[in-house]
């Protein structure tokens, strides 16, 4: 696969790009094959300015394996091997590893018959060209070279092998089928990618008992079906080992195995009510399962083979599958079948009704479980898993939360429930960020939860209604129309008015529509700070734009791993000027100071990206007579 190559190995930067084509890549956009094909002429023309350019040599000869055009990279190879390099220095292993990469056995060759070291080790990865061979072919050149087949950084080439064909090469050349990674202290036999690799391990005298120096064996540690399928039908032995942290093979893969496999373990004797050191089950565990997928077979498999539900205990769960699954069909059979006890029970202080009104972060959690292979694939890159709200937002559609929140409610799942933190249901619906079809299921929840008896003014611990959580403007709208009190103040004097700043949609009409209200545009938090100063502020040390950042942050929602807190402050210093504007067409003091002595226009000359509102204020009027000069320059 391409996708591996050249922008991480050392020294490949700066030519990564001519190797991404449409020809080659299935990946490739327009812009990219265009943007390659210019690289390329640039290749070519350097190449016939300067002869003895090997490294452009290379790079073409890598262009064309890629395009399949053997003829001209032939060509270009023999230019090379009739070359006078002699010394490649350092660009003879990077260069060396992006052949590897990409498999091609002939650029291989020619490098290493000029000398590349086998042995370099990139510097990302701190691999050898021989743990990330592709192919058979290309290992038995490397070998020929004289690459060491035992070579230990992370790992040995045996662990990370692709293939049987290339676990057999090495097999073949002295590699030691026993010999332990660096970290777990595990031998090959625990990474194997495939049943056909098992077999050749097996075959060349691994054992399949072996323990790592967490007390796990292969099967611990088996994330594909197929392995796992074969590890138990060649040692059946294998269900029955504990290991020091996770317990049995049952309880450690739940989450990954397919409901025949979980069957199979079973039928071979594996207890299904083995506990874990921390005192779970794999029924407890297959909340993981339950976060990935829809289906009921898994959790079905373990009941009817007489999986009990335990006790629940707060101390040890770190979640629950009602806390997880997405799939409302899944929700209610495990309500039918013992989970009953669950409904109200705060897993690091959440219910399960809080993990369905947090919809920002299931569908955090659910684009990372879609985007990664539980059958043992590749996991997607962290650019796709953590890329923001655009995957999210494809995402949304596949989150039922109300249904699921419907569920919930009709086996007594309390709409004012609390976490730890004072929050209610209602509160992590409001900080929901992330919208689909403007925003709809974040106010179905609101309205869902309002109809089971939710408090649409409960404070939390800091004194915050769900009103004052609303990241929204159309979850503001709503919650004021459906009757929230906009005149609520937290404990430190701060009302939504305050929070406009974080507001993301039609904010002029928000304001508008709260003063309607009731809500007072020139209400003073404890330190004297108006709304119009919060939508002014800054984020330098101690200023009061970073002491609400941080406050939001450590909010529970937050805590959960969410990503919107990204965009959302991204809002925030993009809705500076429309918020200033609808504060002060609703008649908002452009002069008033806090306790501090500060007016807006003050707060907002030290603002980094201050300058629009800044000028916007001084054309309304603002004092400037006693605020020092921005930093920005302008006239």
């Amino acid at each position: 696969m391409v996708a591996n190559h050249p922008d991480t190995v050392a020294g490949a930067s700066c030519f990564a790009h001519v190797f991404v084509t449409n020809q080659w890549s299935m990946q490739s956009t327009a812009d990219d094959g265009a943007y390659a094909n210019i690289v390329l002429r640039e290749l070519e023309n350097s190449m016939q300015s300067r002869p003895s350019d090997w490294i452009t040599t290379i790079r073409l000869a890598l262009h064309y394996f890629m395009r399949r055009d053997s003829g001209i990279m032939e060509g270009l190879l023999r230019r090379f091997a009739e070359s006078d390099v002699v010394e490649l220095g350092e660009y003879g292993s990077p260069l060396l590893h992006l052949a590897v990469r990409v498999d091609a056995v002939d650029v291989m060759h020619a490098l290493l018959s000029k000398g590349a070291d086998v042995h370099a080790a990139d510097i990302i990865e701190d691999e050898t060209p021989l743990h990330v061979v592709r192919s058979a072919e290309a290992a038995r050149a490397l070998i020929e070279f004289g690459a060491n087949v035992n070579a230990l950084k992370r790992s040995t080439p045996l662990h990370s092998c692709i293939s049987a064909d290339i676990a057999e090469a090495l097999l073949q050349n002295g590699a030691d089928v026993n010999a332990p990674d660096r970290y777990h202290h595990s031998p090959a036999l625990h990474t194997a990618r495939s049943a056909d690799i098992v077999r050749v391990l097996l075959k060349y005298g691994a054992d399949p008992l072996s323990k790592d120096r967490f007390g796990d064996t292969a099967l611990h540690r088996a994330v594909s079906d197929k392995v796992a399928q074969c590890l138990m039908e060649i040692c059946p032995e294998l269900v029955f080992v504990k290991g020091q942290l996770d317990g049995t093979p049952l309880y450690r893969r739940v989450a990954d195995w397919s409901a025949e496999t979980v069957r199979m373990a079973i039928r071979l004797g594996a207890d299904v009510d083995a506990p874990s050191s921390y005192g779970d089950t794999a029924l407890l565990r297959s909340h993981e399962f339950t976060g990935a997928l829809s289906d009921v077979e898994v959790v079905r498999t373990l009941i009817e083979a007489g999986a009990k539900v335990p006790i629940p205990k707060d101390d040890f769960l770190s979640a629950t599958p009602l806390h997880e699954t997405v799939s409302p069909p899944l929700m209610e059979y495990l309500l039918e079948h013992g989970f009953r006890l669950y409904v109200n029970i705060r897993v690091r202080k959440r219910t399960p009704l809080h993990a369905v009104a947090c919809r920002d972060v299931a569908l955090h959690k659910f684009w990372s479980h879609r985007e990664e292979d539980r059958r043992g694939g590749e996991p997607a890159s962290s650019s796709m898993r953590n890329g923001g709200t655009a995957h999210l937002l494809q995402g949304s559609s596949s989150i039922p939360s109300v249904e699921l929140m419907k569920v919930l409610l009709k086996y007594d799942a309390d709409p004012n429930i609390r976490d730890d933190e004072g929050d209610t249901p209602l509160h992590f619906v409001a900080r929901n960020f992330v919208g689909h079809q403007g925003h709809l299921e974040n106010l179905n929840l609101v309205r869902l939860l309002l109809e089971a008896g939710a408090d649409i003014d409960a404070r939390n611990s800091t004194g915050e209604t769900p009103l004052h959580c609303a990241a929204r403007v159309e979850t503001v709208l709503e919650l004021v129309r459906l009757g929230a009190d906009p005149t609520i103040a937290d404990h430190q004097g701060v009302t939504i008015l305050h929070n406009a700043w974080r507001f993301t949609g039609d904010c002029e009409r928000v304001v508008k529509t709260l003063t309607e209200h009731g809500a007072d545009v020139n209400a003073a938090d404890k330190q004297g700070s108006r709304p119009l100063h919060y939508a002014c502020r800054g984020y330098e040390q101690g200023s009061l734009g970073l002491s609400q950042v941080e406050r939001w942050a450590r909010s529970t929602c937050f805590h959960q791993g969410t990503p919107p807190l990204g965009p959302t402050i991204h809002a925030a210093f993009e809705n500076a000027l429309p918020i200033v504007r609808a504060l002060l067409d609703c008649h908002a003091d452009l002069h008033a100071r806090n306790k501090a002595g500060d007016s807006a226009v003050r707060v907002a000359s030290r603002h980094p990206f201050g300058r629009d509102v800044f000028k916007f204020l001084c054309e309304r009027g603002a004092d400037i007579s006693e605020v020092p000069r921005p930093w920005w320059n302008f006239d």
